[in-house]
Formats: C-alpha cells, sequence, structure tokens
C-alpha cells in the first residue's frame, strides 16, 4: 500500500476514536522504511540501500503525523502526541501549525497547561506562526487549569502576533476566570469584547454568570441574566442554573423560585442541576415543607427528571434546619433503603442533632449507622456520647454506661448494622 493508504486508514482509525490502532499503522508505515533524522541523514546517504529522499517519501509525512497525533488527542494520549511531534522535529517531516494546534491541544486534555503553553511559544521558533486555533486550544487548556491570569495574557499575547481572537478565545478565558472565582476579571473581559470587535453569546454570559455565582455576588449575575435580551442572547437552561445557584447561596428562596417560573414560561426545559440548585435554596431559607413538594415532584418524574443524591440531601437539611425531627428522620429512614446516602455535611448536621436534642434509642441507632458510611468508625463515639450525656441528663444511669462501654442493644438490628457496616476496628483504633 502507497503512504496515501496509510494515512487514509490512519484517519479513518482517528475518527473512529481507534488511537491505539492509529498508533500501529503508523509504526507499520515508519518501519517499511525506517525515517532517519536530520543527524543521521548525511552519515547514511551512502550507506543505506534507500536515498534519504526516497525514504522520507515512502514514510511517514506530515499527513500521516497530524493523523496520528489527532487520534492520540482524541484517546486523551497526550504523551505519545507529544513524542510524536519531538520524532517529526527531529526528521526531515517540517510539522505545520496544525501539527502543533494538535499538540497544544492534547496536552490540554490531558491537564497539561503548561506544555501547551511552551509549545505556543515554540512555533515561531521552528517558523510556524500561531493561528487562532492554536491560540484557543491554549487558552482552553488554561481554562482547564484555571489559569486565568496566563488565559488574559494570551489573548493579549494573540494580539501582538497578529492573530484575531474569536468568541472561542474569549470565552475560554472568561471560563477560566469563572473557575478561579475570579469575578470582576470576568465581567471585565466580557465588557471589553466590543472593542475586540466579538459579539457575546450565550456560553459567554453564562460562564460570566457562573463566576458571579462563585463570587457569591448574586446581584450581579441576576442583573446579568436581566440584560441578556438587549445583548441580543437568549438565556438558556445554563445561564438560569447559575443565576439560581447564586441565589442559592445567600438563601434567597423566593427570586429561585421566581426565576425557576420564568425558565418554564420560557419553555425552556429544566436540567437536575436548576432542580437541585432550587431546592438547595428553599433549604438554606428554612422552607422544609416546600422541600419536601419539590422532593415529592421529583420522585413523580417531574419534567421527566429524577431526585439524586444532593435533592434528598437538600430536603433532608431542610427539614433539620427547621426543626422538623419527625419528617427527617422519615426521609433518612427512606434514603436508607434506597440508593442515597447522605453526604459528610448532613451526617455531621444529624450528629450535631444529636447533641442538642433527645433521640429514641432506634432514631440514635439509625444516625449510628449512617455516620459510620459517611464519616467513618470514630464518628460513632461522637453520637454515643451525645446520646449517652442526654441519658445521664435524665438519670438514666445504667443505659448511659451501656452505651458508653460500646454494649448497645445487643438484640438490635440497627446495632448489628452497625456492627457489619463498621467491619473489625483497625490497628489505629483498638
Amino acid at each position: 500500500p502507497t503512504a496515501s493508504a496509510f494515512n487514509a486508514a490512519i484517519s479513518a482509525c482517528e475518527k473512529g476514536h481507534q488511537w491505539a490502532a492509529a498508533v500501529a499503522l503508523f509504526e507499520q508505515l515508519r518501519q517499511r522504511c525506517r525515517l532517519p533524522n536530520s543527524a543521521e541523514a548525511e552519515a547514511e546517504a551512502e550507506t543505506a540501500p534507500i536515498p534519504a529522499a526516497a525514504a522520507a517519501k515512502l514514510g511517514p509525512d506530515v499527513v500521516s503525523f497530524n493523523a496520528t497525533m489527532s487520534a492520540c488527542e482524541r484517546g486523551s494520549q497526550w504523551a505519545a502526541a507529544l513524542s510524536l511531534l519531538k520524532e517529526a522535529r527531529q526528521t526531515q517531516v517540517l510539522p505545520d501549525v496544525f501539527t502543533f494546534s494538535v499538540a497544544i491541544h492534547a496536552c490540554g486534555t490531558g491537564h497539561r497547561w503548561d506544555c501547551s503553553l511552551a509549545l505556543l511559544r515554540q512555533m515561531p521558533v521552528a517558523r510556524v506562526a500561531p493561528g487562532v486555533v492554536a491560540y484557543n486550544s491554549a487558552t482552553s487548556a488554561c481554562e482547564k487549569a484555571a489559569q486565568w491570569a496566563v488565559a488574559i495574557e494570551l489573548l493579549d499575547s494573540a494580539v501582538r502576533d497578529s492573530v484575531q481572537a474569536d468568541q472561542t478565545t474569549c470565552n475560554a478565558a472568561i471560563s477560566a476566570c469563572e473557575k478561579a472565582g475570579h469575578w470582576l476579571a470576568a465581567l471585565g473581559l466580557l465588557r471589553d469584547m466590543p472593542r475586540r470587535r466579538l459579539k457575546p453569546d450565550v456560553i459567554t454570559c453564562s460562564a460570566a454568570i457562573s463566576a458571579c455565582e462563585k463570587g457569591s455576588r448574586w446581584p450581579a449575575a441576576l442583573a446579568l441574566l436581566r440584560s441578556l435580551p438587549g445583548r441580543s442572547v437568549e438565556p438558556g437552561v445554563i445561564a438560569f442554573s447559575a443565576t439560581i445557584s447564586a441565589l442559592e447561596g445567600e438563601g434567597r428562596w423566593a427570586e429561585a423560585l421566581w426565576l425557576f417560573q420564568e425558565a418554564l414560561e420560557r419553555r425552556l426545559a429544566p436540567s437536575i442541576i436548576m432542580y437541585n440548585a432550587t431546592m438547595s435554596a428553599l433549604e438554606k431559607g428554612v422552607q422544609w415543607q416546600r422541600a419536601l413538594d419539590w422532593l415529592g415532584s421529583l420522585r413523580r418524574g417531574a419534567h421527566g427528571l429524577s431526585p439524586t443524591d444532593v435533592s434528598f440531601n437538600a430536603a433532608l437539611l431542610a427539614c433539620l434546619s427547621a426543626g422538623a425531627w419527625g419528617q427527617a428522620f422519615r426521609l433518612l429512614a427512606e434514603m436508607r433503603g434506597s440508593s442515597f446516602e447522605p453526604d459528610r455535611g448532613t451526617s455531621s448536621r444529624l450528629i450535631g442533632v444529636c447533641e442538642q436534642h433527645s433521640l429514641l434509642q432506634r432514631e440514635v441507632a439509625l444516625v449510628r449507622s449512617i455516620a459510620v458510611r459517611a464519616l467513618g468508625q470514630r464518628s460513632v463515639g461522637l453520637v454515643d456520647g451525645a446520646a449517652a450525656a442526654r441519658l445521664l441528663e435524665e438519670g438514666h444511669t445504667l443505659e448511659a454506661a451501656c452505651l458508653l462501654a460500646g454494649e448497645g442493644d445487643p438484640g438490635s438490628p440497627f446495632d448489628l448494622e452497625v456492627r457489619t457496616a463498621a467491619g473489625p476496628p483497625s490497628a489505629s483504633e483498638k
């Protein structure tokens, strides 16, 4: 088969996400006529059975390298892509802008933003002019690593290299600011886009709203959401979800409900993230009855959604915050009978309930079993200590002593479950 046939096969593997097959084909093409590097070419010119120039034609060309590197990038094999770029630069094959761009993107996928940046800076040295694709890949790598300052610097560097940044470049830089929680920098980039002759889209604005949410700036998030129609941007589910999350952090449950309803009126299909954010706003606003109603609607399949651990934990925390102990323990017992578990924050709150309120024996055992799974066996002592203190206050000295001695009720199914879940104590716990 010709080199063109190999290249076509490698490209097919790349499109099919078969990076290992692509590398195997590349190796076959390389072995068909070993490709000499620049140091070997002159020394082997007289002794090689095939002249170096002919060998280069029979071996991998820039198309072969690009297709194989692209396959490696799709397969998250950033180290293999870098190795191929190094090989190409050491041989008579000259990498082009696509070769470098693929390698930069592969490093970004592998969370090696530093390598992406180094490759971008090597392009002029290799006499390859960096284009917008290379800059987008490098900025995206910084975004994944929350390197917001470097991402902003890349926008200025693009201007110096006479590269016109596009929406993708700015979106990645704003997302980097969002991930790092620098909401002012994100809003600054958004405000600066017209000067760069760029128009914000829904992705840009959603990332800026998310930056305000992470910076606990719900008024800014809400104002930005309200400004979208004036920017000729139709707000989507992500923008509404981010704004509701900003409101949730401050317990502004009434505004969260209002926005959720507005999203429905815009005929947007709410996501489970948006639903859970609204429930968390109800929890922080101590609206436990509303939180239980929303959980119930999820269990009935509202909007084609199903409850998650976050949904159950939000409803449970709302009940605990409001002092609705009966509802809380009924919900907790239901969670134990399903695949849902309280998270560490909820489990810690449950221990706090044991410290402040008198609980029945079965409720103490229930909290013990939950605490073991979420916080480890040492948390059982916290639960037992709180319960024993309450028993002593009420004059139940014998029961308190048994609890502190770890005897409990040997016939209790809950106690048996705790022992089973905890397993044998470790050497450090003995």
